[in-house]
């Protein structure tokens, strides 16, 4: 399973735990049902876009990796500082970050071995 699979599971545990539909969750997080289905699936979408769902959920932490966020309950506002952000860096860190996240997924498979 990938690291986004990996997501995307606890977030449609989370979902269910809580008894709301995909498109419930949708309207809380104020996003497309066809958003929280991607997600739920372990589609790339942005961290922005993983936020405010966290936040609908009421999920105060979501980990990426080997990347944690701490999740405000308003994830409107953290989605925006998080894209502001990510604009921000240049093509070489963003290249950094997905090796990052390359040589993480690999260490998981590793350790499943």
């Amino acid at each position: 399973m990938t690291i986004l699979e990996d997501v995307g599971a606890a977030i449609k545990a989370r979902r269910e735990e809580k008894g709301f539909t995909q498109g419930k969750l949708a309207d809380a997080a104020d996003v497309s049902r066809r958003h929280v289905a991607a997600v739920e699936r372990g589609a790339n979408v942005s961290l922005a876009l993983l936020v405010r769902i966290a936040a609908a959920l009421e999920l105060h932490h979501l980990t990426v990796g080997s990347l944690t966020l701490d999740v405000p309950a308003d994830g409107r506002g953290a989605a925006a500082d998080i894209t502001e952000a990510v604009d921000d860096l240049t093509e070489a860190h963003r290249r950094i970050g997905l090796s990052l996240a390359r040589l993480e997924e690999m260490r998981k498979v590793r350790l499943r071995e």
